[in-house]
């Protein structure tokens, strides 16, 4: 029997996060994926500054099974890609350096290799990931957004997939939770990367895929610094006023 193997990329927070899934059967569902799949991770949560060159050796060391993740200064050369089926890639809300690296990352190895990519919805794999590990059909996803402040979706489950029951707000996490049933799970962590490549796979074969050209991040909100320039734009028309 065949099998398939997929690519994960997750930087939507502060650890790079990447996976590789060697997925047995045709399985529908991310949660039936992850039990017919061999899972290779590695993640990385340091130096924030060098997450972009960690990120392609944590690529080089999942594809080609290798242990602990060096320095691209250490170790030369492109893993191998050509037993890659499929990519999936996080495309946020998130860390907008983060996201930016992953999906740029994610585009390279498509591209170069010829490989299909999915671009999976950060909250949508949080809920999922979240979901599966203990099977709750209704997640709240409440994810770090900065400032004190948290993205925010419900999802239920719908079929094969979570479907949010509403865009994602930004607000504080008092906000998000108020009124919410005891019985609704709340998700605050970023999802994995297996779950990523899970996910993706399964959109994949409900035929989802995306264009490597046209494929964006899923900002919501402007950079700190945008902002603050904004408020600062703001405060000296009122000065003159």
């Amino acid at each position: 029997m065949k099998k398939r193997v997929v690519l994960g990329i997750e930087t939507s927070g502060e650890t790079c996060r990447v996976a590789r899934l060697e997925v047995t059967g045709n399985p529908q569902t991310a949660a039936e994926i992850l039990l017919k799949s061999v899972i290779t991770e590695r993640n990385y949560s340091g130096d924030a500054s060098r997450h972009s060159e960690m990120l392609w050796s944590l690529l080089e060391g999942v594809l080609s099974g290798q242990g602990n993740p060096k320095s691209r200064r250490e170790k030369k050369g492109m893993a191998p890609l050509s037993a890659v089926d499929l990519i999936a890639v996080s495309i946020g809300p998130g860390s907008f350096t983060g996201l930016r690296v992953g999906l740029a990352t994610a585009k390279v190895f498509a591209h170069f290799g010829n490989i299909p990519l999915v671009g999976v919805p950060t909250m949508e794999a949080a809920a999922e990931d979240a979901s599966i590990r203990t099977g709750q059909r209704e997640v709240l996803c409440a994810l770090d957004a900065r400032r004190g402040e948290v993205y925010a979706s419900r999802f239920r489950r719908s079929g094969m997939f979570l479907r949010a029951s509403g865009g994602i707000r930004i607000c504080q996490m008092e906000e998000a939770r108020r009124g919410l049933p005891e019985d609704v799970l709340v998700a605050t962590e970023p999802p994995r990367a297996a779950v990523i490549a899970a996910l993706g796979l399964a959109r994949f074969v409900a035929g989802k895929r995306d264009d490597s050209r046209t494929l964006i991040p899923v900002y919501i909100r402007r950079p700190a610094a945008v902002e603050r320039r904004l408020r600062e734009v703001k405060r000296n028309k009122n000065i003159k006023k």
